[in-house]
């Protein structure tokens, strides 16, 4: 298992599933269960972020397009840190977490992606063993980002979510 990887039940992640609504220690319980809400709602319903911080997210959202997403605004700002939104889109998506930081990456595993492919999709190759190449990134919904690294790289990727201050580190 990679460094950082946070595909165990540690206890801040039982304590952050357990506040999402998964009951507490409940043996069927997983970090990495799909949650099917959007992320705004979940945020909302747990008194993460009020009504109107989320209509005001909304609002700039819909302004810029599709080009920002949910969690990105809020940390902007300043509602909620990167790493609260990453354990967050991580329980929502199904997709274990990675602290980028901590991983060691071969600067041929980097060299997999050009730069201005992992500066759009927001997303840094960490690991590659035989044809699986791992790849933490910051929406692990964006299917067309996966198809494209799958493409590049000749391989399976397996798709891990990170914060966007941990992904741009990597990248630089």
């Amino acid at each position: 298992m990679l460094p950082g990887i946070q595909e165990e039940k540690t206890p801040a992640m039982i304590e952050l599933a357990g506040f999402l609504g998964y009951p507490s220690g409940h043996k069927n319980m997983s970090p990495l269960q799909k949650i099917k809400k959007k992320i705004g709602e979940i945020l909302l319903e747990k008194g993460l972020i009020t009504q109107k911080q989320l209509n005001e997210v909304l609002a700039i959202q819909k302004e810029s397009g599709k080009g920002k997403l949910v969690g990105q605004i809020l940390v902007e700002l300043g509602y909620l840190t990167s790493e609260e939104i990453s354990l967050v889109e991580a329980l929502h998506q199904g997709v274990p977490y990675i602290k980028i930081d901590r991983c060691e990456i071969d600067p041929q595993v980097i060299a997999l992606l050009p730069e201005a492919i992992m500066r759009r999709h927001q997303m840094v190759p960490i690991d590659k063993i035989k044809d699986v190449c791992t790849v933490a990134m910051v929406d692990p919904s964006d299917q067309a980002a996966i198809d494209q690294a799958q493409l590049l790289t000749k391989c399976t990727v397996k798709v891990f979510t990170t914060t966007i201050s941990e992904c741009r580190d990597a990248i630089e």
